[in-house]
């Protein structure tokens, strides 16, 4: 019996090893668990009208379908990137532990893990990993691809490293993005978030009948009302009522680019389990990263050999 004492896990290895633990893992592992969920969000919110047909003519519905019915279906979207981040930052970390990965995956807290995604945003690389790695390279090396290399050739060596500091970049905006997301906790714990639209008007300072005269209005479909508590000098929990605009095409963009990342790191770490790391396997790689429209994010396949 092999015990984590930090988190008081035991697990039973007499007859299977962590290697065959997590060789069991990674095969079932679904990579498209949660892109598989976004699909369906985002078909039934971009094809509203079918959908509400389809819906109401298969089934019998106490209420009848409005559009708050797809505010919540786009405020869910927003969620699973939210989601997904999590579940992707905790598997990138994993290769980083001392025991099963799928152990760690089974036993790490929330607060640990939000401490190593704000350490990752501060650049504090060694804190994330265990000490194991210094640097941002080497952390995705590591982490994304197992520590494959794409070989010795010059040009391929400057396109490998052109594509980790954008995978750093883009992984980086991502896990800023979960950490400011504090209406997912709100979300995540008791549901505390109203679906809603949002408006916004900008006013000149001035008479009466000015200030009736907005000089800029911004509408938005999607957005989400919560409470924060914080505390602001007063001697206690201050609350205030947030209104939150998300974009749904966004979420859905970077819930695709995690999609993409999480299939190279089964494929990297099965070939590393199984005994076929001298075998070439082709993973995603964003050496064309384009940072102004993630849209059009220049996630390419790559080979790379995973012998060490």
């Amino acid at each position: 019996m092999a015990k984590d004492r930090k988190r008081g896990i035991g697990t039973t290895v007499a007859r299977r090893s962590y290697r065959d633990i997590d060789t069991q893992f990674y095969r079932g592992y679904d990579a498209n668990f949660l892109y598989n969920k976004a699909i369906a969000l985002r078909y039934a919110t971009q094809h509203a009208n079918k959908f509400k047909e389809d819906l109401e003519s298969s089934m019998e519905l106490d209420t009848p379908i409005g559009q708050w019915y797809f505010s919540s279906l786009s405020a869910e979207l927003h969620f699973t990137e939210m989601h997904q981040f999590e579940t992707f930052f905790s598997l990138l970390v994993a290769v980083f532990q001392n025991y099963s990965h799928w152990v760690y995956l089974t036993g790490y807290e929330n607060q640990e893990m939000k401490n190593a995604i704000t350490s990752f945003i501060k650049g504090d690389i060694s804190a994330v990993t265990n000490g194991i790695c210094d640097n941002d390279r080497a952390f995705i090396q590591s982490g994304l691809y197992c520590d494959g290399s794409p070989g010795d050739d010059e040009d391929a060596r400057v396109t490998w490293d052109k594509n980790l500091d954008n995978a750093v970049r883009l992984i980086r905006r991502m896990a800023q993005r979960f950490i400011d997301a504090d209406d997912y906790m709100a979300y995540k714990h008791g549901l505390r978030v109203l679906p809603i639209s949002s408006t916004i008007e900008l006013s000149l300072a001035g008479t009466n009948e000015q200030l009736d005269r907005p000089v800029f209005t911004a509408t938005s479909a999607h957005a989400i009302q919560f409470l924060r508590l914080k505390d602001i000098g007063e001697g206690g929990k201050t609350i205030h009522s947030v209104h939150r605009h998300f974009d749904p095409d966004d979420s859905f963009t970077y819930i695709g680019v995690m999609r993409n990342m999480l299939r190279t790191i089964q494929t990297t770490r099965l070939a590393k389990l199984t005994g076929t790391e001298t075998q070439l396997v082709t993973v995603t790689q964003f050496s064309e990263l384009d940072e102004d429209d993630f849209n059009n994010v220049g996630a390419q396949d790559f080979v790379l050999s995973l012998t060490t």
